[in-house]
């Protein structure tokens, strides 16, 4: 099966959204749409800047020789490398007339991450949805998923799972999804080099975030399941 065979929750319009990860990034919203799945296809991979990360001195010369595209989302935070072999990266948007929307920024993703909790317990995954505050460490600067966010969904030990972040407007909230089948911490240090994340970094790394492995056609079957609930 492709991800042109997925049929989505019929209470939801779905949409396979293709092109750099720039290109995806820079989507915008209809004025008039409703609730919407984006699943998103990169053509490459890409490094994906917080909104006012600093950009280490090597990191362009470093990328260039590993063939990722650098560029910068609209939301803050830590980088994020995004491998369309190792990634799934699915776009939730729900208008703000919808029963869904909460004014909260940090409980607006309440729901979202119990939606992805319940899509990987049909695949056998005990995980947790994170109800407090923005956790943060010195490796959050340069990595997202060294921090841990309101609705984000972790693994029994803490790991994340499932990033989130969101993208607002008053017509419109667009939530980003990211969870790796392959967690590769090494890369991080490969692009951003020693000054920036040091090898001393590489254990913390990857205690910070998970893979689960299965196949992008599972792990979107799973998530398009779970959300025909709300």
């Amino acid at each position: 099966m492709s991800l042109d065979d997925l049929v989505g929750p019929a209470n939801w319009s779905q949409r396979i959204c293709r092109g750099s990860v720039a290109e995806l990034h820079a989507l915008t919203v209809d004025s008039a749409a409703g609730r919407e799945v984006w699943v998103m296809q990169p053509s490459g991979v890409g490094l994906a800047l917080g909104s006012a990360q600093k950009e280490p001195d090597a990191l362009y010369a470093n990328a260039q020789r590993a063939s990722v595209a650098v560029g910068r989302r609209r939301s803050g935070g830590g980088a994020v490398l995004i491998d369309p072999t190792q990634m799934v990266w699915v776009d939730v948007v729900i208008p703000a007339t919808d029963p869904l929307w909460v004014a909260d920024v940090g409980e607006a993703f309440h729901w979202l991450g119990s939606a992805w909790q319940q899509a990987l317990a049909s695949l056998d995954v005990h995980s947790e949805v994170h109800h407090g505050t923005m956790v943060t460490n010195p490796l959050a600067r340069q990595v997202c998923f060294a921090s841990l966010g309101p609705g984000e969904v972790v693994d029994n030990s803490g790991r994340k799972i499932v990033g989130l972040s969101q993208r607002r407007t008053r017509l419109h909230a667009r939530f980003q999804c990211a969870l790796h089948r392959q967690w590769q911490p090494e890369r991080y240090l490969e692009l951003f080099g020693s000054d920036a994340l040091p090898e001393s970094s590489a254990e913390a790394l990857n205690l910070c975030a998970r893979d689960i492995g299965f196949s992008r056609t599972t792990i979107l079957r799973a998530f398009s399941e779970a959300i025909a609930a709300y």
